[in-house]
């Protein structure tokens, strides 16, 4: 366990604190690095955005952009089909029209 970092994250009911607390129990229980992430919750699933991406839907807003471009440079979950926006502005609109449709659950 002492060759990577751990990055845990809260989900449904657990909080931040709590997720904190079992990082630290996890880290002096198993001998290694376990953190928790403070991030803003998302009622998404990692389900859903594979979903998505074999529907060929777009998930900017979903995952940070540099995921995003992960997926879809390696083709994770089949043939990564969406299209990334290539600027701001692009990006942009891709974002309207995802709150356009009501595509977006961020809490």
């Amino acid at each position: 366990m002492k060759l990577c970092t751990i990055l845990a994250a809260s989900r449904d009911e657990i909080s931040y604190e709590q997720t904190k607390e079992y990082c630290k129990q996890l880290s002096e229980r198993l001998d290694g690095d376990f953190r928790p992430l403070k991030i803003p919750a998302m009622s998404i699933s990692s389900h859903e955005i594979r979903k998505r991406i074999k529907k060929g839907k777009s998930i900017i807003g979903y995952c940070p952009e540099p995921v995003v471009r992960y997926i879809q440079m390696h083709q994770l979950y089949g043939d990564s089909g969406f299209v990334i926006p290539k600027n701001e502005k692009e990006q942009m609109d891709c974002l309207a029209a995802s709150l356009h449709r009501n595509d977006l659950f961020i809490r």
